[in-house]
């Protein structure tokens, strides 16, 4: 189910490059929560990221928020993380690329409402955001 928030998912300007030492390591860019109140890490469900309709690797995106680093995978033990509306997310992608030109990026996931858990079934919302971006080089 998609929200009203959907059209802020993806913060605009946010995205920028991630050059190490003139390396190319990937590129970031910031998400919002899209419930009127915070949620746990934990109470994501799934996470999925597109590039120019691409699926992006999971093992290549961390999510970071809290001053803390993580990989998708750990997202479901993380019950003592917490996501307040007001803070944006950080997603990196170390693709070893970094972005030139125009580029779409889409994100998608799921999550748990937490306080919805009548007899083991939660009701699950959806944050969904689209961003044509264009970097110049």
């Amino acid at each position: 189910m998609a929200s009203a928030f959907d059209i802020n998912v993806i913060e605009e300007e946010s995205v920028e490059n991630l050059v190490y030492e003139g390396i190319e390591g990937g590129f970031q860019f910031r998400i919002r929560f899209t419930a009127y109140r915070g949620s746990h890490l934990s109470c994501i469900e799934s996470f999925q990221l597109k590039l120019d309709g691409k699926e992006v690797n999971k093992a290549q995106i961390r999510f970071c928020l809290n001053g803390k680093e993580f990989l998708i995978d750990q997202l479901k033990d993380l019950y003592q993380e917490y996501w307040f509306i007001q803070n944006s997310a950080i997603i990196k992608v170390m693709n070893g690329e970094a972005l030139r030109g125009t580029h779409q990026i889409d994100v998608r996931y799921s999550f748990r409402i937490p306080y919805t858990g009548y007899f083991g079934s939660y009701m699950v919302q959806e944050g969904i955001g689209s961003r044509s971006v264009n970097i110049c080089a």
